[in-house]
């Protein structure tokens, strides 16, 4: 009978606990801005050399998160890439052209 029982007791589901948290990050962008600037009037600092390092990382290419215009910038650098792309196959569409009429003829076909 022991044996009956434990051949057909199959494990229970484990039940899943998830609790969502909310995220918001213009709020948390701007408490840090906030706090900076709040340091800043008490001349600390360890603010001043915050500032000067998030200026590098927010406009240079440190990845600064998309404040202050790095996807503008994203997009304007894939534009310019893609522009540099097709006038590059123009030109040597081009030379091709200009090589297949020049050197063609000359193989007597």
């Amino acid at each position: 009978m022991a044996f009956g029982r434990r051949m057909f007791n199959l494990p229970k589901p484990k039940k899943h606990e998830y609790k969502p948290r909310f995220y918001d990050a213009k709020k948390e962008e701007l408490e840090k801005r906030i706090n900076r600037f709040e340091r800043l009037k008490n001349n600390d600092p360890e603010a001043i050399k915050e500032g000067i390092t998030g200026a590098f990382n927010r406009n240079g290419r440190g990845g600064g998160g998309d404040y202050f215009g790095a996807a503008k910038m994203r997009q304007r650098e894939t534009r310019r890439s893609n522009f540099i792309l097709l006038a590059l196959i123009i030109v040597l569409s081009f030379i091709c052209y200009v090589a297949l009429n020049v050197y063609l003829p000359a193989l007597g076909l």
